[in-house]
Order: C-alpha cells, then sequence, then structure tokens
C-alpha cells in the first residue's frame, strides 16, 4: 500500500471516528473479559482498542480494503486479543481456579501461583 493513497486524518476527524466506535470498544471489551480466562484490567483492553483504532485511521486504504467500520473493527480486536496474549504470557505460571455462575458475578477467578498451566507445582 503506497503512503499515496493513505489520506492524513485530522484531528478533528479523528476525535470524531474515536467517539463514534467507543460504544464499539466497551461492547468488545465486556465481550472479550467476559470469556477470557486471563485476568485483564478494562484500562489495559481499552488501550489497546484505541490504538488497534488510531492504526486502523492511518493504515486504511480505499481502494485496497473493505469499508473502514470492517477494518476498523479487525484492527480492534486483533489489537485487544494481542493484549490478551501479552496477559496470558505474563501469567503463564498461575493456575486458575474455575469458579461457578454464581460466583463469577462477584468474585474474580481465584489465582494460584506455583503451579503450570496443568496444574504442576513449580520446584
Amino acid at each position: 500500500m503506497g503512503t499515496s493513497a493513505v489520506k492524513k486524518i485530522r484531528v478533528s476527524e479523528r476525535d470524531a471516528v474515536l467517539r463514534e466506535f467507543t460504544a464499539l470498544m466497551r461492547v468488545s471489551i465486556d465481550h472479550i473479559r467476559e470469556h477470557s480466562r486471563v485476568p485483564i484490567e478494562e484500562e489495559d483492553l481499552l488501550a489497546a482498542a484505541v490504538t488497534g483504532l488510531l492504526e486502523a485511521m492511518r493504515g486504511y486504504d480505499p481502494s485496497v480494503d473493505r469499508s473502514f467500520r470492517s477494518f476498523a473493527e479487525l484492527s480492534m480486536r486483533r489489537a485487544m486479543l494481542d493484549e490478551v496474549r501479552r496477559a496470558a504470557d505474563f501469567y503463564h505460571h498461575i493456575k486458575i481456579q474455575p469458579v461457578g455462575p454464581a460466583e463469577a458475578t462477584h468474585h474474580a477467578p481465584k489465582l494460584t501461583f506455583g503451579f503450570d498451566r496443568k496444574g504442576h507445582k513449580f520446584h
């Protein structure tokens, strides 16, 4: 993709796009946090989503890519999942105990340090 085909986005346009995608970011963040077995902060996912959206604004080429909305959604989701993977790498030595459905809404998963992914204790 040539840089001449990429439209430079002004600050006012960037802010408008950020406002437009805020609701989608919130829904995606809630979905990822609900289904992730890795404890991850909402702020970390939000920062990743904004980064993905800004990258989409810089890299979107209307002559090559599909609609901007589809391109931006994919870019944001990819950035958020990369953040989940980074958190999973950080917590790779932690065994997350499952909680029942009633407890899931009130308590975070129990973290047990000193265990690998299969539950074997580190020596």
